[in-house]
């Protein structure tokens, strides 16, 4: 498949903030399905995680075909661990930018119901 098909398909589903990860385990070999949250620019697809240490990251460093499905659209591919310090930066920048954006649009939505739930809190 092309990069511009890819690209093209990827920002059909870019605006989802999850998606369900088949990974193998390093091991067994068996499949293992987790959903993880993400983030899409062009062509790439970046896998987000808070603790490197939960299985998933284990087992695509050490088995990296993986297996996608972002709003009920099937990917595959080859997992590459980020290593660029610039990269890196880039992408948690990104991540935290499209989060706040995320968030903000869902208090919005619901802020009624998050200033009921505060005022009950407090």
């Amino acid at each position: 498949m092309s990069a511009a098909v890819l690209a093209n398909r990827l920002a059909h589903v870019a605006s989802r903030s999850t998606l369900r990860l088949t990974h193998y385990g390093r091991r067994s070999g068996k499949p293992y399905e987790v959903t993880i949250w993400f983030l899409v620019e062009d062509d790439t697809v970046y896998l987000v995680t808070a603790n490197r240490q939960r299985q998933w990251p284990r087992n695509v460093a050490a088995r990296p075909a993986a297996h996608l499905r972002i709003g009920g659209e099937p990917f595959a591919g080859q997992v590459e661990e980020i290593t660029n310090p610039a990269t890196i930066e880039h992408v948690k920048a990104t991540y935290v930018r499209e989060t706040a954006e995320t968030l903000a649009c869902r208090l919005a939505r619901h802020r009624t119901e998050v200033q009921a739930w505060f005022t009950r809190s407090c």
